[in-house]
């Protein structure tokens, strides 16, 4: 027995300090805050795993104005079944610029309190930190990277500018697998020095010629505005954004352990705060864009037709599949994880009638939504023709 104890404490010993050695010592913070849980990447609910920095209120706090249906409006029982399925902490409903429903889980424990993972969304508000460093002057999204990180200066990399780095053109190889325990964006989530591991990339061929959807660029986003400003990243976002907007409520930015926001995802709050943070006309054109190119893809695909029409086309995106009928594609595609739903001719009877509809597939896409997950929809249903 003590043999035994002692092979085992020392296999245990051995195990982490080859994890060290290897660069993988962010897996047991990994497989506390995910792995252990079942899980294989970030979730909406890890805030209470992370080292996290404050975004406080604004000191001038402008709460929603509320609909005059406010506290009148009540979720359906199918609507309410899909949150549980899903896990569904909280949405908000923002119509003409007024609160109509603030809701929040009835099952998950503290969803009323709860501030959740932002994910890719932080994307986006780091985006806007950027605009706020060149309304000041301190920078210009036409610079070349080079001039605020000099190890750039050196061959393709030379070419690479601020502009690209935010369109996700930097052509900087660092990886976007989630679900790989020991890939860049895992070292990045659970491990710590994270601006120290940008230093090994370089532009890899062409700056701005291919797009690629990499959390990479936006950590090389912050550590540029880091060498132009003289506060931690989260307070200039803080002083800049988040308090001008008015919030109402407390945020929180996880950081790593040299106080380095994970500033690719990693920022909590309510779903309220949410929708003033980012903005309805923000929302309003990253919707847009998501659904033109789920658009875009799908109708790339043999078998695959897209009906909408329409002089301005919304992020419900509908289309069939040659061969299954909507609800097959909705239960194949579920069992995947792609959550989408059916529109049968009862909701729209005249434009179903006339172009000879029963019942069609609809994926609604929304601003926290990703182009890796509008490639996942167009894969498997490429996948779902082949089979």
């Amino acid at each position: 027995m003590k043999r035994t104890l002692l092979l085992l404490v020392g296999f245990s010993l051995g195990l982490y300090f080859l994890s060290i050695v290897t660069d993988n010592g962010h897996v047991w913070r990994g497989l506390r805050q995910c792995y252990f849980r079942g899980y294989k990447n970030a979730q909406v609910d890890d805030l209470r795993f992370q080292e996290s920095r404050s975004i406080p209120a604004s000191t001038q706090p402008r709460p929603w104005p509320l609909h005059s249906r406010y506290g009148l409006v009540s979720l359906p029982e199918e609507t309410l079944d899909s949150t549980r399925a899903w896990n569904t902490v909280g949405f908000a409903v923002i119509h003409r610029d007024s609160l109509l429903l603030d809701w929040t889980s009835d099952v998950i424990p503290g969803a009323d309190t709860m501030r959740t993972n932002a994910f890719s969304a932080a994307k986006t508000l780091t985006a806007m930190a950027i605009g706020a460093a060149e309304k000041e002057g301190l920078l210009s999204v036409e610079d070349k990277v080079s001039d605020y990180l000099p190890r750039f200066a050196q061959g393709t990399s030379a070419e690479l500018t601020i502009e690209q780095v935010l369109q996700m053109r930097s052509d900087i190889p660092y990886g976007e697998n989630y679900k790989n325990p020991i890939g860049f964006m895992a070292k990045s989530t659970y491990g710590e020095n994270i601006l120290e591991r940008l230093k090994d990339y370089a532009v890899e061929g062409t700056a701005g010629h291919p797009w690629k959807y990499q959390g990479g660029n936006t950590m090389l986003l912050k550590e540029i505005l880091l060498t132009v400003i003289d506060l931690p990243f989260g307070q200039w976002f803080s002083d800049r954004i988040w308090g001008p907007l008015g919030a109402t409520e407390e945020a929180r930015w996880a950081i790593d352990n040299q106080g380095h926001e994970r500033n690719y995802c990693c920022f909590y709050t309510r779903a309220a705060e949410y929708a003033r943070n980012i903005g309805t006309d923000n929302i309003e054109a990253r919707v847009v864009a998501l659904a033109a190119r789920c658009r875009e893809g799908l109708q790339s695909i043999p078998g695959v037709s897209v009906h909408d029409s329409g002089s301005r086309l919304c992020g419900i995106v509908t289309f069939s599949v040659a061969g299954y009928d909507a609800g097959k594609v909705r239960s194949l595609l579920h069992e995947r994880r792609i959550n989408i739903w059916v529109s049968d001719g009862p909701g729209s009877l005249v434009d179903f009638q006339d172009r000879g509809l029963d019942s069609v597939c609809r994926a609604s896409v929304h601003y926290f939504n990703t182009e890796d997950e509008i490639e996942a929809l167009c894969d498997a249903l490429e996948g779902l023709l082949k089979s």
